[in-house]
């Protein structure tokens, strides 16, 4: 019986796609056909993904702020993070997925998503 793995993806891009191994981001990358338009600087395309993983892809803009090389201080321009939390992000790096952030001490979902539009890997 062959494997299904299912991929979901989120952002500028809202799709669902089955695989028949575990793929990475630059397979998903490749399926989608995304162009130009993809903040793809902001993803780990080695990284391999799991069933039923999610993967948010963002639309390129400027002023993404890194989350692996970003200062405390540039940390703290995101409304929400104050230097304590910056701190915390900085001493988890680095950082394969923005969904990590989620492991970060006193990061949650409702915090995470909206911090989430602002950061890049």
């Amino acid at each position: 019986m062959p494997i299904e793995i299912v991929i979901h993806v989120e952002g500028m891009v809202e799709k669902t796609l089955v695989f028949d191994q575990e793929p990475t981001v630059q397979m998903v990358i490749d399926e989608l056909g995304v162009g130009h338009e993809a903040a793809l600087e902001c993803l780990n395309m080695t990284v391999v993904l799991s069933h039923e993983d999610h993967l948010y892809i963002q639309k390129k803009q400027e002023g993404l702020i890194s989350l692996n090389k970003a200062s405390k201080v540039e940390l703290m321009e995101i409304k929400g993070i104050g230097e304590k939390r910056a701190e915390a992000i900085i001493a988890a790096r680095p950082f394969s997925r923005l969904e990590d952030l989620l492991n970060v001490k006193g990061i949650g979902e409702k915090s995470y998503q909206n911090y989430r539009p602002y950061l890049c890997l």
